[in-house]
């Protein structure tokens, strides 16, 4: 399946079926919480690195500022966008040592990226 493809996957057990409100007053079935901010922020450097590759500037620029603010982080002015992107996953990963599997794959995902030149080193304007 091609990496950029866009899956939603729903897994339920045989024994619910089509059932959407098993489970439905159990908070022990679910987090209430939802994704820490680490968590949520290390998707958006994975969401950006998409966008990028796409094409998609204002869109890159979107969700590296909300996975920054997430982790109440600014980017380095001065850093490339390769850079800005995996700064953004290491300090998830700082912040959340759990994340530190998915900070390895953004670094590996830019380097191939920028490698083959699809991942542009600028976001154009």
């Amino acid at each position: 399946m091609p990496l950029f493809w866009r899956v939603d996957l729903d897994i339920r057990a045989s024994s619910i079926a089509a059932d959407d409100s098993y489970d439905a007053a159990s908070p022990a079935a679910r987090s209430d919480a939802g994704w820490s901010r680490p968590a949520s922020a290390v998707e958006n450097a994975v969401a950006a690195i998409k966008t990028a590759v796409r094409g998609q500037a204002m869109a890159t620029t979107a969700l590296l500022s909300r996975g920054y603010e997430r982790i109440n982080a600014a980017p380095s002015p001065d850093m490339d966008l390769p850079g800005t992107i995996t700064r953004l996953a290491d300090a998830c990963a700082a912040l959340e040592p759990g994340l530190a599997d998915t900070a390895s794959d953004v670094h590996q995902a830019v380097a191939v990226f920028t490698r083959t030149r699809l991942l542009p080193m600028t976001l154009a304007s």
